[in-house]
């Protein structure tokens, strides 16, 4: 009798610490970002993106970008979700007068910093967007970088982000790495993800090494590893905890902006052979024309945008053909399509398509 009390205790504790490990494995953790556009950022932004709605509409995708590549740590068990809390839209440069040139990442930091300390909101992280370019160092001539973020700062009240807002696709991925650095994960190949080779081309490697890699869109074991430890620290139960709204009612990045207007915010100029089999992975923007020479600039591919079979670019087409593309026209003679225009019967791009899952 006293053995089989002792099995039925041991039964129980075990039963006991398995439910709180499965418990804890399937706690959705959540992220609430305040996010702030910096004045000359919301203008330009505005200006591109032909007004204030379709701007607000860019700044959420950019964050449904953010919160796919996030929701891929599911993967390994470990559930994070980014949501934004507030938007803010300051009527004054937070960088001061000279916010549209280059700035000092530590400098920028500071005066967040102490705006955020001013604010007495709840909130788990705030991310800054900005025009101007971020310096580091005091060499000539600087060295740019495209984010800088706190590490170590979440939950704290005075956790930041600054990331230079380039308009496009490119920015959610900045961001992504940004605030997986917010919350101390280390690059693969360093540190706490030595394990991890940099060469598998996951979310925590440089852009070299995630170029055209499969798993570009997923982080690795060593992230998922090092994200897990973070949010279950005792002072991180903020993230267990949230008001904020989900981001589902918003759309992808690519189903926002097409590929035309992706390529003329890098360039200026449109989309050029993007055919269905390489679209996907990149984008073809024209540079510039000399003579017969065509020279190109490739794009990552936002998700979610169309990727048809038929793309071309004709340079005799001007802007007053553009009210042709709200025309319902199926004749699939080329010379019809304007400044690239793509086939809405191909479907949409998808990491799915090249990108296997780990």
């Amino acid at each position: 009798m006293t053995i089989s009390r002792a099995l039925l205790c041991c039964i129980a504790i075990l039963v006991f610490y398995w439910a709180n490990s499965v418990a804890a494995k399937s706690q959705k953790n959540v992220l609430e970002v305040l996010a702030v556009v910096d004045k000359p950022a919301r203008e330009r932004w505005t200006s591109l993106a032909d007004g204030d709605a379709q701007f607000k509409e860019e700044l959420y995708s950019t964050f449904v970008e953010v919160n796919e590549v996030f929701k891929t740590l599911s993967n390994h068990g470990v559930h994070l979700e980014i949501r934004v809390q507030d938007l803010l839209t300051p009527a004054r440069n937070m960088m001061g007068k000279r916010s549209t040139g280059k700035v000092d990442a530590d400098t920028a930091m500071r005066k967040l910093q102490k705006w955020v300390s001013r604010q007495g909101r709840d909130f788990d992280h705030v991310v800054v967007f900005i025009e101007a370019e971020l310096k580091v160092g005091t060499r000539d001539p600087p060295y740019i970088i495209s984010g800088y973020t706190m590490v170590n700062g979440t939950c704290e009240g005075y956790s930041v982000t600054i990331v230079k807002a380039n308009y496009d696709y490119g920015t959610a991925t900045t961001l992504t790495r940004l605030l997986a650095q917010s919350l101390m994960v280390d690059n693969d190949g360093q540190g706490k993800a030595a394990g991890c080779p940099a060469d598998d081309g996951y979310v925590m490697t440089s852009s070299s090494q995630r170029n055209k890699s499969p798993n570009r869109w997923y982080f690795s074991l060593c992230s998922a590893e090092q994200f897990d430890s973070y949010i279950k620290q005792d002072d991180r139960r903020c993230l267990r905890e949230t008001t904020a709204p989900s981001l589902a009612s918003h759309k992808r990045f690519g189903e926002v902006v097409e590929a035309n207007e992706v390529c003329k915010r890098h360039t200026g100029q449109p989309l050029v052979d993007g055919y269905e089999h390489d679209i996907c992975e990149q984008l073809h923007c024209l540079d510039k024309i000399e003579g017969n020479t065509w020279y190109m600039s490739l794009v990552q591919t936002p998700e979610g945008i169309s990727c048809g079979h038929r793309k071309k670019y004709d340079d005799d087409d001007d802007d007053d053909d553009d009210d042709d593309d709200d025309d319902d026209d199926d004749d699939d003679d080329d010379d019809d399509d304007d400044d690239a225009k793509i086939d809405q019967q191909g479907g949409v791009c998808q990491k799915s398509k090249i990108a296997k899952v780990v």
